[in-house]
């Protein structure tokens, strides 16, 4: 779900921030709540914010969330505002055939004109875009078109613990350009993730349901020392690779990215 729903957002993440070993704390968001509270988030100790967004144009816009097209602008605004405060900024898009593929350019221009990551991730066929036939757009597709408006993608050394995304910076640009393709070019042995759901369901894989329930080990008793054994155990686990190019598998993770959260 949507993380700046949550009442008490705000005094969560200095909560979460003030644990001894946190040294990060970001979180995803469609940008709607942004703008109101992205200075008190940065005060906080938040350090930074993805924001999902597949679109600049409005009626597109209105498709892919069935929301208001005129929450786009302030879906802008929320961008502008985490700027402002001092926050590291990514936007998140997925290609999509037919629906964004000719928006590429405009929107990687944002990093172009901002210091902002715009990063372009490949189609999970996982939920809803699993069930409605979607058809994302090959990260090696895209790499062509931008490379022929922009130039050169000038690869980016990339900063310990950063997540999977590959970054370049074309010639002039203000933030980087990043890509994300779980299918096209697996990057599950060097995966630093794992995800912790509503729930309390500690998933080691997106595309697998393995994991461990937290939830009932807290609500059973279990001591830190206890919940750290089980925790190192578990990851110690965690599968070597998904295996999304064969749906339908055991294990394969049948829920929607929206109960899944992370």
């Amino acid at each position: 779900g949507e993380p700046l729903l949550r009442r008490g957002i705000v005094d969560l993440v200095r909560e979460i921030k003030a644990v001894e070993g946190i040294e990060r704390v970001a979180l995803t968001t469609n940008g709607v709540l942004l703008a109101d509270l992205a200075e008190e988030l940065r005060a906080a100790g938040l350090d930074g914010v993805n924001i999902s967004l597949d679109t600049l144009a409005e009626d597109a816009f209105s498709d892919i969330t069935r929301r208001s097209a005129s929450l786009l602008s302030v879906v802008r605004q929320g961008m502008e505002a985490a700027l402002a405060a001092g926050l590291k900024t990514k936007l998140n898009c997925v290609p999509l055939k037919g629906v964004n593929e000719a928006e590429l350019v405009s929107l990687a221009a944002l990093a172009k004109e901002h210091p902002i990551d715009v990063r372009f991730i490949e189609l999970m066929p996982i939920g809803m875009a699993k069930e409605a036939g979607l058809t994302g757009v090959p990260t090696a597709e895209v790499r062509r078109i931008l490379e022929e408006s922009f130039g050169a993608l000038v690869p980016v050394v990339k900063e310990a613990l950063t997540g999977p995304a590959t970054c370049f910076r074309p010639a002039g640009f203000r933030g980087a350009l990043g890509f994300i393709d779980a299918l096209e070019h697996k990057f599950c042995s060097s995966c630093n993730r794992v995800r912790l759901t509503a729930e309390g369901y500690l998933k080691l894989c997106l595309a697998l349901d393995a994991g461990l329930d937290l939830r009932t080990l807290l609500r059973t008793g279990a001591d830190d020392a206890a919940l750290f054994r089980k925790l190192r155990q578990v990851i110690a686990e965690k599968p070597r690779e998904h295996h999304f190019e064969a749906a339908g598998g055991a294990g394969e993770e049948k829920r929607r990215m929206y109960q899944i959260g992370g």
